[in-house]
């Protein structure tokens, strides 16, 4: 039966890869609107949690996009006195300030890294924000030589040694993944990471206008006591006049909303291709009664059962719509690689790639889906195949 089908369909090829391709892409912009969806939903679930701090404290002269400053890991050098940190501690409502300094980017030419990462210093003791990226590390201490590195830096292997500046460091573990900048970021303690900024050529003109690093920090992550006061802890730190405030959690769902609108604009868009490869493939059968009626009256007259017309058409309707599904599926997940790559390469959204299972099934319900339709529009032809007398035989029609 398979051998007849395939036959039927080489016989046509004009009308079979048309349908096949029609099929393809509609399921295509399925699986990758679905794929994008999904990992912008773990990036942001993730995210948020793991990110830890309610508010994002930069220095006041900082003119950056609060989304940029968050999820791609800049600024890039910017700096505030270290005592700044003390205010905020004592403004009433905030339970923990945590310090971070950025030093420069590193690539190979430096270090042991294919790519270019982020090279952040941090208090030694694994605690508070950190900790939730590294549970297993939570109140030991960092050593001199140790550091810990994100989770898409290439090559970062826990307890492995890599060449960092000229200096050997051991890899005491590995960040949890984030969907942020920290996911491409190497931390070290903040002693070790402001004597390698102190001694670095390119960065003496930051030196010599804010002071000796030792008495400087980059950013400040605060957590406050009672989740609903972060606006009023957030605006008594604007107060001082001296630092800019992000909140962390209004940023996260900034671009939730913003990306939600254009997954409906695309899901629109999959959708059409998906109801035009439906109807396609329906009309495909419904016309088919007529047009081979005398291919179907052959067989009839060489004693083929209507059962066994019937069990074709459904064979070849399968064989389209699961076929046109297949390549959409792997057309879609070559698109989703390709928009995936971009987006990493940006940083610009908290993605985290979703899981094995939610591709799986995202496959599966396509595959699934389009079974129904091919049975559905086989099931429009079964019913004229069952009526094809054997006398059609003689007629012209579709007998090659």
């Amino acid at each position: 039966m398979m051998y007849i089908v395939w036959q039927s369909l080489y016989r046509r090829p004009v009308q079979t890869i048309a349908t096949l391709l029609g099929t393809a892409v509609g399921v295509a912009i399925f699986m990758t609107v679905f794929l994008l969806y999904q990992g912008l939903e773990e990036g942001m679930r993730v995210g948020s949690g793991r990110v830890g701090a309610d508010l994002m404290v930069l220095p006041a002269n900082v003119e950056i996009d609060p989304k940029q400053a968050l999820f791609t890991g800049a600024p890039l050098n910017v700096y505030m006195p270290k005592k700044l940190a003390d205010e905020v501690q004592k403004i009433p409502g905030v339970r923990k300030v945590e310090g971070r300094f950025f030093t420069q980017t590193l690539n190979e030419s430096c270090c042991s890294f294919e790519e270019e990462v982020r090279l952040i210093g941090i208090e030694p003791k694994i605690d508070g924000i950190t900790a939730a990226l590294v549970p297993e590390l939570r109140g030991k201490e960092l050593m001199p030589d140790q550091i810990l590195v994100g989770a898409q830096v290439i090559g970062g292997n826990k307890g492995s040694r890599i060449s960092l500046l000229q200096e050997i460091f051991q890899i005491a573990d590995v960040l949890a993944p984030t969907g942020t900048g920290l996911d491409q970021s190497i931390l070290m303690p903040m002693d070790v990471a402001k004597q390698l900024a102190r001694g670095n050529k390119e960065m003496q003109p930051y030196w010599q206008k804010m002071g000796d690093p030792e008495n400087l920090l980059s950013e400040l992550l605060v957590e406050v006591d009672d989740p609903r006061q972060v606006k009023v802890v957030a605006e008594a730190i604007r107060n001082t006049g001296s630092l800019r405030v992000v909140q962390t959690n209004e940023v996260f769902l900034n671009v939730k909303k913003q990306m939600q609108l254009i997954f409906i604009l695309l899901t629109g868009a999959g959708v059409m291709a998906l109801v035009a490869s439906i109807i396609q493939l329906i009309a495909r059968f419904a016309s088919v009664t007529w047009e081979r009626k005398g291919e179907w009256g052959l067989y009839r007259a060489l004693g083929a059962s209507r059962r066994y017309l019937q069990g074709l058409v459904l064979l070849e309707s399968l064989t389209l719509s699961v076929g046109g599904a297949v390549i959409g599926i792997g057309l879609g997940a070559l698109i989703y690689g390709q928009a995936l790559s971009l987006i990493q390469s940006y940083q610009a959204l908290p993605f985290l790639t979703p899981s094995l299972t939610v591709i799986l099934v995202g496959a599966l319900v396509a595959l699934a889906a389009f079974a129904a339709v091919g049975v559905l529009a086989a099931g429009v032809a079964a019913s004229g195949v069952g009526r094809i007398e054997p006398s059609l035989a003689m007629a012209k029609s579709d007998i090659d």
